[in-house]
């Protein structure tokens, strides 16, 4: 996409841990959390915030107590608990981040844990709760539509060519782009983009005005019957099946809300011998795009444990 000169990319963090991309990094320098498995076991408390929708806002002890229905003495005394213990781990979900003002709300979060002192050692720090694999990947390997200046000189560096700086569209300013037919063509990886923005109506009337829609699928939804002008769906081969190419068997990896990257291998038989993997289907799509390009091929050695 940036050799072709654009950073489009309308992801599933747009949709649910937008604000932990770009509230934390302001606060702890990362848009990921800061604890690890081992971290559970040590912490002295644990916080589950944001995971009721009814308790998300912030609001005077007064509102607070009518609100949720919770008495002040039970309130005050999760306080205590936090004053008291010299390890906490706050965990939060979509109940924050979907917040009229998420970012700034878990920037909060993170003073809270600093004014005790919880970064930084055994059982303690911020923990976001991401359900989906991609979510927090994503951004790890650069599917960001505001890359940072340092980042794009990286690919630059690395790769051969001189990538776009300015912001491509988020979620919301695609569906904007293809009401106007600014945008022409939306290439689907997954998920159910016409379902899960919010404003149905006007997603549904924004994908029907687009020349082409591509749905690369496991399986069919929504998306695949409110489409452009012209469609195509890709089946792919899913986690579940393995991936066999000339070169071996290949895998796919996620990371998990403890930043932990993992190979993931499928154990049953491709749907269709004719099937292909998302990668393969992109590396294709990639070089009928841009059949002359010098872009460099990285080789990279990967250590499973």
């Amino acid at each position: 996409m940036r050799a072709f000169g654009t950073n489009n990319f309308p992801d599933c963090s747009n949709m649910c841990h937008e604000p932990t991309s770009r509230g934390l990094p302001h606060s702890i320098g990362v848009g990921k959390g800061t604890v690890t498995m081992a971290d559970w076991a040590k912490a002295e408390a644990i916080f589950v915030i944001g995971q009721n929708m009814g308790t998300n806002s912030p609001r005077m002890m007064t509102d607070l107590v009518r609100v949720s229905g919770i008495e002040e003495a039970q309130i005050r005394r999760c306080a205590e608990i936090y004053i008291r213990t010299s390890a906490t781990i706050i965990c939060y979900g979509m109940g924050l981040t979907q917040h009229q003002q998420g970012a700034r709300l878990l920037q909060q979060v993170c003073n809270l844990l600093f004014l005790r002192g919880n970064f930084g050692k055994p059982g303690a720090g911020i923990a976001p709760i991401r359900g989906h694999s991609n979510v927090q990947g994503d951004r790890t390997v650069g599917i960001d539509e505001q890359p940072a200046a340092a980042y794009l000189d990286r690919v630059r560096d690395v790769f051969g060519f001189d990538p776009p700086h300015e912001h491509g569209h988020h979620t919301v300013d695609a569906v904007k782009a293809i009401r106007a037919g600014t945008a022409k063509l939306f290439v689907g990886m997954g998920g159910n983009f016409v379902r899960a923005v919010p404003d149905t109506e006007r997603t549904y009337e924004a994908m029907r005005n687009l020349d082409l829609t591509v749905g690369i699928s496991t399986k069919l939804n929504r998306r695949h019957v409110v489409h452009g002008k012209e469609a195509l769906i890709l089946p792919v081969i899913s986690r579940s099946e393995r991936i066999e190419t000339e070169a071996g068997e290949q895998f796919a990896t996620i990371e998990d809300t403890m930043s932990k990257v993992s190979a993931s291998r499928g154990v049953l038989d491709p749907a269709s011998p004719d099937c292909l993997s998302e990668v393969e289907i992109v590396c294709r799509m990639a070089r009928a795009t841009l059949p002359d390009s010098s872009i460099k091929s990285i080789p990279v050695k990967i250590r499973l444990a």
